[in-house]
């Protein structure tokens, strides 16, 4: 399971009236996914059903910085599918064609190692920069 970075401001259980956004001062205060999970759950932990398959995470290859329409179309035409691509397709193959380090990244991806941010508060979360995957986010 990859790590992800807790979000900058841990969220707030509800946002009633009254309330203040931490991070902007803002008086509207929206409800975050992570709280609304929290006040749905009614168990601790996960039960899954006997036989289910086991979640796999995965990133979308448009997601990894350096992967833009162009080098997901080379990833696609020379390597694979996509799901070839995150999950059964060798390393070398994959540098072959996007180069070591995106290589690196996908293979790290499938190993739960690649470094994510949590997103909040309306953004998306996303690759790690260069600090933590070797990669340069404008790549």
């Amino acid at each position: 399971m990859p790590a992800i970075a807790p979000p900058a401001v841990p969220p707030l259980p509800d946002g009633e009236a009254g309330d203040i956004c931490p991070s902007c001062g803002s008086a509207r205060l929206i409800t975050g996914v992570d709280a609304r999970i929290s006040r749905l759950a009614d168990r601790e932990a996960p039960l899954w059903p006997p036989g289910r398959p086991p979640y796999r995470h995965q990133v979308p290859l448009s997601f990894f910085p350096g992967v833009g329409p162009k080098m997901r179309e080379r990833l696609l035409r020379e390597v694979g599918t996509e799901m070839d691509v995150l999950h059964r397709i060798g390393r070398d193959r994959i540098a072959d064609a996007a180069g070591d380090r995106i290589a690196a990244a996908i293979l790290d991806a499938r190993a739960g190692l690649l470094a994510l941010t949590a997103g909040s508060g309306g953004t998306y979360g996303r690759i790690g920069g260069r600090e933590e995957t070797g990669m340069d986010d404008r790549a």
